[in-house]
């Protein structure tokens, strides 16, 4: 019985390491795709529209995914199509797994400054911009 109990106790470090090996491959393979659906989103509104945007691709805190990005105000055409070219991409990226995601329309940086340059914006408070437009599938 003494050695069962040596035996416990000799193997909770070693369970302890892979259960946190495990845990960091698992954090690792979670990134690894929400980086590659960054790019794959990226290449598509390149190909589509041209270098218009750039989507950032982030979990949303319930699950599922939510993509971000920067669109001048006023350019309705614009934002109607990276909505359209975004959707469809992540409509076939999360394919049978039916995953749910949020598009989210930022308003440029600046666009809502009086001035020009880094002077005229040194005097004013940063604001956090309202979305443009969030659309949630």
């Amino acid at each position: 019985m003494h050695i069962i109990g040596t035996l416990m106790v000799a193997a909770i470090p070693l369970v302890g390491i892979f259960g946190l090996l495990w845990l960091s491959d698992r954090v690792r393979a979670r990134r690894e795709v929400g980086r590659h659906l960054q790019i794959t989103v990226t290449d598509a509104v390149h190909r589509a529209l041209g270098a218009v945007a750039a989507p950032v691709v982030t979990r949303r805190p319930g699950g599922g995914w939510r993509i971000q990005m920067r669109v001048t105000p006023g350019r309705s055409d614009l934002a109607a199509a990276l909505v359209r070219v975004t959707e469809d991409v992540m409509e076939r990226a999360t394919g049978e797994m039916r995953r749910p995601f949020e598009i989210v329309l930022l308003p440029t940086e600046g666009s809502g400054a009086a001035g020009h340059g880094p002077r005229a914006a040194l005097g004013q408070r940063r604001k956090t911009a309202a979305p443009l437009a969030a659309a949630a599938r």
